[in-house]
């Protein structure tokens, strides 16, 4: 005999059929209608909590906290030191479930550098060139021991430059298209293209240098020296800028 197979729907639908079929002959109506009426709950619960079980978007929601969660972690503990598992842990969900919206590392990477570029990206375009008091705030902050004590809350560039040297050239064209879009942006605060790049260049390097230096008074001294350096480029920008007619 051949094996009939039901979806969880259709198996609750084929026992109300026979329960119907039971009462239809002249067995116990009372306890047969309380069944079916247990029954055709039954069927509508689950059909609405199928259809409503996840928003529309909720796939694309779960896979933003993902890059998120997944982007401070690897700025805090390094990409290449953290597996899927733990990357996993730090989003609050399982491996399995990582793997949903990730083909594995690389893609995961590629994802995280993006978000993270993007992310500063952002914040630079949000300052306004004419503002010297914003743009030397954010020279500042920067150029913190805040910074450099909590790279999970900071530029991705000091933490993760080192590993995308070392990562294929998927992430790496990520990485480039990602920094020429920062450079875009903090070329609007600075004279030329030029000092758009040595202030970003300066910037990350002073943050990496004092990261590595156990003194925090040599930490202090090399991020002061930085940024005095960077406050000169913003001050000749400043200076060449067109002055306003009365």
């Amino acid at each position: 005999m051949q094996a009939v197979f039901f979806h969880s729907a259709d198996f609750v639908s084929f026992i109300i059929f026979l329960v119907s079929s039971l009462v239809a002959d002249n067995h116990n109506h009372e306890i047969m209608n309380v069944i079916l009426l247990r029954l055709s709950e039954l069927s509508s619960w689950r059909h609405h909590n199928q259809a409503m079980r996840y928003p529309k978007d909720h796939k694309d929601s779960s896979r933003q906290r993902l890059i998120e969660l997944g982007g401070s972690h690897a700025k805090k503990h390094g990409f290449n030191e953290s597996g899927m598992a733990s990357m996993a842990a730090a989003a609050g969900v399982t491996t399995g479930a990582l793997y949903k919206h990730f083909d594995g590392k690389s893609d995961l990477f590629v994802a995280l550098v993006r978000a993270e570029l993007a992310r500063t990206a952002k914040m630079y375009e949000a300052f306004d060139p004419a503002d010297d008091v914003s743009a030397a705030k954010s020279l500042t902050g920067y150029l913190s021991i805040s910074h450099v004590r909590h790279p999970e809350q900071g530029c991705p560039l000091p933490s993760l430059t080192p590993e995308i040297a070392r990562a294929d050239e998927t992430v790496k064209a990520a990485f480039q298209t990602g920094l020429l879009e920062i450079h875009e942006k903090l070329q609007r605060l600075t004279a030329t293209p030029e000092d758009a790049w040595t202030l970003m260049a300066q910037n990350v390097g002073a943050v990496m240098l004092a990261r590595a230096i156990p003194d925090e008074k040599l930490q202090r001294e090399v991020l002061s020296a930085l940024r005095n350096a960077g406050q000169k480029l913003l001050s000749d920008n400043a200076n060449d800028a067109p002055k306003s007619t009365p």
